[in-house]
C-alpha cells in the first residue's frame, strides 16, 4: 500500500514557495534554496520513475500469449532492472532532501519562537503605550477641568498674582494632549507591527508543516524500492522455466509464478500517480 502523503507534501511545498510564501513569511528569499534544490531534483527522479512504472505496467498489461511469453517477459525483466538502478538514485536523493529538510526544519523552529517572543513583547509594548495614554488622558482633563469657565472666572484674579498660572495650564493640557496623540499613534502601530508578526508566524506555522510532511519521503521512497525489488524474485522463475523448455507443463508453471506475481504488479502500478509529482 503506498503512503503518498509524502510525494504530495513535496509538490505543495514546492508551489507554496512559488505562490511567495517565503515572502509571505518575512524570510529572505534565499531562505529555502538547499531545501527547493533537493527536492527538484527528487521531484524529476520520481517523475523519471513514473515514466518507467508506466512502461512496466502496460509490458505486464500486454503480456503476449505462450507463443511470445519467453519475449515478453524477458523485456519486463529489462524494464525492471532498469528501473531497480532509478529507484537507488532517487533513495539516495530522498535522503538528502531529509537532510536538507531537517536543517531547514531546525531554522523555521527558530524563526517562529522569535516571532513568539516578538509578539509577546510587542503586546507587552501595547499595554505600556495605552496606560501611558490613559494616565495622559487622565490629567489632561484634570488640567482642562482647570480650564473651564467657572474655573478661569474663579482663578482668574489669582492668575493675575501667581504670574500666569492659568497660562501655564493650558500650555500643560496642550502638551498633555500631544503626550495623549503621541501614545495612541505608538498604540497602533505597535498593534500593526503585531498584526504583521501574526502574519509571518501562521506563515512559518504552515511552512514547517510542510517540510515536516517531506522529511519522511526516504522512508516512502525506500519502500517503493523494496516493492520494486521483490518483484524480480517472483517473475525470474516464470522466465526460467520458459528457457528451459516452452512445453505445455513449464509454461503452465511459468503462470502459476505470474499469478504469484500479479498482486505485487497490480499494487506497483498504484506507485505511478504517487511518484508524478507536479
Amino acid at each position: 500500500m503506498t503512503d503518498s502523503s509524502p510525494f504530495q507534501g513535496v509538490s505543495e511545498l514546492r508551489s507554496w514557495v512559488a505562490s511567495g510564501g517565503v515572502v509571505r513569511a518575512g524570510l529572505p528569499a534565499n531562505f529555502m534554496s538547499e531545501l527547493l534544490a533537493s527536492l527538484s531534483i527528487f521531484a524529476v527522479l520520481a517523475n523519471n520513475l513514473s515514466e518507467s512504472l508506466v512502461r512496466i505496467d502496460a509490458r505486464w498489461r500486454d503480456m503476449g500469449g505462450d507463443n511470445m511469453l519467453k519475449a515478453s517477459l524477458g523485456q519486463l525483466l529489462v524494464l525492471l532492472g532498469d528501473t531497480v538502478a532509478e529507484s537507488r538514485h532517487a533513495t539516495q536523493q530522498a535522503m538528502s532532501v531529509k537532510v536538507a529538510g531537517n536543517k531547514a526544519f531546525g531554522r523555521i523552529e527558530r524563526e517562529i519562537a522569535t516571532h513568539g517572543k516578538q509578539i509577546r513583547e510587542m503586546t507587552a509594548a501595547i499595554q505600556t503605550s495605552e496606560e501611558r495614554m490613559e494616565a495622559a488622558a487622565k490629567a489632561a482633563k484634570e488640567a482642562s477641568d482647570k480650564l473651564n469657565a467657572g474655573d478661569y472666572i474663579l482663578h482668574g484674579l489669582e492668575a493675575i498674582f501667581t504670574f500666569g498660572q492659568v497660562d501655564k495650564n493650558r500650555d500643560n493640557l496642550n502638551k498633555l494632549n500631544t503626550s495623549i496623540a503621541i501614545h495612541k499613534g505608538e498604540a497602533a502601530s505597535q498593534r500593526q507591527h503585531r498584526e504583521l508578526l501574526g502574519v509571518y508566524k501562521a506563515e512559518l506555522v504552515a511552512l514547517r508543516n510542510g517540510v515536516e510532511r517531506v522529511l519522511t519521503v526516504d522512508q516512502t521512497t525506500t519502500q517503493f524500492q523494496n516493492d520494486l525489488v521483490a518483484l524480480g524474485p517472483l517473475l525470474l522463475p516464470a522466465y526460467q522455466q520458459i528457457e528451459k523448455s516452452e512445453a505445455t507443463s513449464n509454461l503452465k508453471v511459468a503462470n502459476i509464478h505470474l499469478e504469484r506475481a500479479r498482486p505485487k504488479m497490480d499494487a506497483m502500478s498504484r506507485w505511478i500517480q504517487t511518484l508524478a509529482i507536479t
